[in-house]
């Protein structure tokens, strides 16, 4: 009876990993943000492409359309993250990348380092990494979900820059100029810019990396921050000195976001094709 079982598993196993051969490679199979952000980084963990650039960042990145930056492009930002994931996940892979974008605008959140741990540490990682099978990616109910989206709407086009205004709410706004503060302390201050920037750059240039800093545009109310001309000033003084280029954003207006720090579409595909040029 138990033989039969195994048998009959797989079977099954070995069926559904030839379905999963003629599927669409962009399928969207993630079915929560943490799924979405596990996708994500164990993709890169696992790719066997030769990545120039990477771009690592929190949840404001995502709106970054790395499609039209250029080829050869990875971006490791993820939702509900920060941009210490991403760059504990290049230090992860053996391959790395010729140049890595590093958002300034939260370099101040913190991380438990779970992500990058999940992916590429342990048996369950080596184990997902023999069997795609098994991968986060491929669960029935992920790709079920990836083809009936897919079936209703359709291709997703490029956002176009023509857009009505956005009205944000004053709640919405009173509260994300909480979240953007939150981690704007002293403390932070001295442990990021005197120790954990200084690390991070030091490790990456061991490995040849050339570094880039660069701001995200946010709601201009909050571009007038303290913090972000704070966090500038300390980041230029850091590109002075470790001769780093850092791209500044200084006209916020000319951008539309949903709550105050996250880009809507055709803003997002704007801020992209600024960000080209500097590549």
């Amino acid at each position: 009876m138990i033989k039969r079982i195994v048998i009959s598993a797989l079977v099954l196993l070995v069926a559904y990993a030839l379905v999963l051969k003629v599927l669409p490679a962009d399928l969207d199979s993630d079915q929560s943000q943490w799924s979405t952000n596990v996708i994500k980084a164990r993709d890169y963990i696992l790719s066997k492409e030769d990545f120039e650039t990477v771009l690592v960042g929190t949840s404001l990145s995502t709106r970054i359309v790395t499609d039209s930056l250029g080829e050869n492009i990875a971006n490791l930002s993820f939702s509900g993250s920060t941009v210490w994931d991403g760059l504990q996940l290049i230090a992860a892979r053996e391959q790395q990348p010729k140049r890595v974008l590093i958002e300034s605008t939260f370099l101040f959140k913190k991380t438990d380092g779970s992500l990058a741990r999940y992916v590429s540490e342990g048996f369950n990682a080596k184990l997902k990494s023999k069997l795609p099978v098994l991968r986060e990616k491929n669960q029935p109910v992920g790709i079920l979900k990836g083809l009936v989206t897919k079936a209703i709407k359709g291709e997703n086009p490029l956002p176009v820059y023509d857009s009505t205004e956005v009205v944000i709410n004053p709640e919405i706004l009173e509260l994300q100029a909480e979240y953007f503060e939150h981690d704007y302390t002293a403390e932070n201050y001295e442990w990021v810019f005197t120790k954990k920037l200084l690390w991070a750059i030091e490790d990456l240039r061991k490995n040849g990396v050339e570094i880039v800093f660069y701001e995200m545009p946010v709601h201009p109310q909050f571009c007038e921050k303290l913090v972000v001309h704070k966090t500038r000033q300390h980041l230029e003084q850091i590109a002075e000195d470790e001769n780093i280029r850092l791209i500044t954003t200084t006209d916020c207006q000319n951008y539309q976001t949903n709550d105050g720090i996250h880009l809507i579409p055709h803003s997002g595909l704007k801020f992209t094709k600024e960000l080209r040029k500097y590549l």
